[in-house]
């Protein structure tokens, strides 16, 4: 077997990069050396954090159009990703909204992320409803179609910059891509139809 390399700070490299190669359309600038650091799981997760937040203040904003009030509060999320061997925990934001619905009873939705490694996605969030009792989940589908060119750098970039589509075993009319402020109302509003 061999020995995982670390940091000095003992956080464990999700991989070692090479140097960056030029994509067509994408030249070299003298501030760019070519070459990238390598990029940690610890990196990573900071990346996650920051986008997940971006999203949910994003959400936060557009429900604030039609009567909402957003709180946030903290949730802790241990997860175990294929090829990292480790089991990683760390805190996240949770977002719930709530108002008084249209039959005067009160509204709430949930949105709390449960994982940034993903089989099938680049992450994932849980969203509930109360009193409609509806559940849907959010995945994070990356649109990268060539890939090998890039580096892991470049990547992980790419994948904050996914769409977040809504998935339900209720069979909601929840196939949206949430890419707009017009499509997050409407998810909202299916959610406590």
């Amino acid at each position: 077997m061999f020995a995982r390399p670390t940091t000095r700070s003992g956080s464990v490299p999700i991989l070692r990069q090479s140097p960056k190669r030029p994509r067509s359309g994408v030249s070299d600038s003298p501030g760019n050396l070519g070459l990238v650091n390598k990029l940690t799981v610890s990196d990573s997760l900071t990346n996650w954090k920051d986008q997940v937040q971006s999203f949910l203040a994003s959400v936060a904003g557009e429900a604030l159009q039609d009567g909402w009030h957003a709180t946030y509060s903290q949730t802790d999320v241990r997860e175990e990703p294929v090829g990292i061997g480790a089991t990683l925990s760390y805190t996240v934001p949770v977002l719930e909204l709530s108002r008084i619905g249209p039959a005067g009873t009160e509204q709430r939705i949930t949105l709390e992320p449960r994982h940034r490694f993903t089989i099938g996605a680049t992450g994932r969030i849980d969203v509930y409803s109360h009193p409609a009792l509806r559940d849907a989940m959010l995945l994070r589908r990356s649109l990268m179609e060539n890939p090998e060119g890039l580096t892991w750098e470049e990547i992980e970039t790419e994948i904050g910059h996914g769409q977040w589509k809504a998935y339900s075993t209720e069979r909601l009319p929840l196939n949206v891509d949430l890419t707009d402020g017009a499509s997050i109302r409407q998810f909202l509003a299916d959610l406590v139809s």
